[in-house]
């Protein structure tokens, strides 16, 4: 064969590569499917990390190069400022919206009652009294009770979620701090194989 030949040959896949090329699809949606549910943790462990660089950097100053006692003591000054406030929102939030329901739930007669009272209440205003004989009050009284009793249905969903996923946020929150640490620890050197 002359080298003409080799040139104008088209390359060729052959079984072994077409092999390779498969494992290595299958391998990166398994890695991507093993750390989707972490991509948050992740996210948010870089953002804490950005976040608290200079006071890594002057606790490393402080303890002369330790940086195992820089992260300790920046760790806890993370979970100070961002976690425990962070999860006294969230458990603020919660209750309120457990007393909103519990409020809603004691009401609901009384919602009820306000509804269909609601024709004569109206009908007692002048100007309206004409516009009021117009309205199919069965009507918007069966839409109304339909309305609170999704905003009832949202609710119960909301506060059953909040404590169903109470266990999961705090297992999320040791998991970003797990990160945080090696971030403080090694960042430097991963960003260095980053950028080489």
């Amino acid at each position: 064969m002359s080298s003409d030949d080799k040139s104008t040959r088209k390359p060729t896949i052959n079984l072994q590569e077409i092999f390779f090329i498969i494992i290595l699809v299958a391998v990166s949606i398994g890695f991507f499917s093993i750390i989707q549910p972490f991509l948050t943790d992740i996210f948010l462990a870089v953002i804490l990390a950005i976040i608290f660089k200079r006071p890594l950097a002057y606790f490393t100053k402080i303890f002369k190069g330790k940086i195992i006692k820089a992260t300790a003591v920046t760790m806890v000054l993370v979970i100070f400022t961002i976690v425990i406030p962070v999860s006294f929102i969230g458990i603020m939030i919660s209750r309120e919206v457990g007393s909103t329901y519990v409020t809603f739930k004691e009401n609901w007669p009384t919602f009820q009652k306000f509804i269909e009272d609601l024709p004569e209440k109206a009908s007692s205003v002048p100007f309206l009294e004409n516009a009021i004989d117009d309205i199919d009050w069965d009507k918007v009284a069966n839409q109304a009770e339909e309305k609170l009793s999704m905003l009832v249905e949202f609710l119960i969903g909301l506060i059953q979620q909040t404590f169903i996923n109470a266990g999961v946020i705090i297992i999320h929150f040791f998991i970003v701090l797990f990160l945080l640490y090696y971030l403080f620890v090694d960042g430097k050197n991963w960003l260095k194989g980053f950028n080489s």
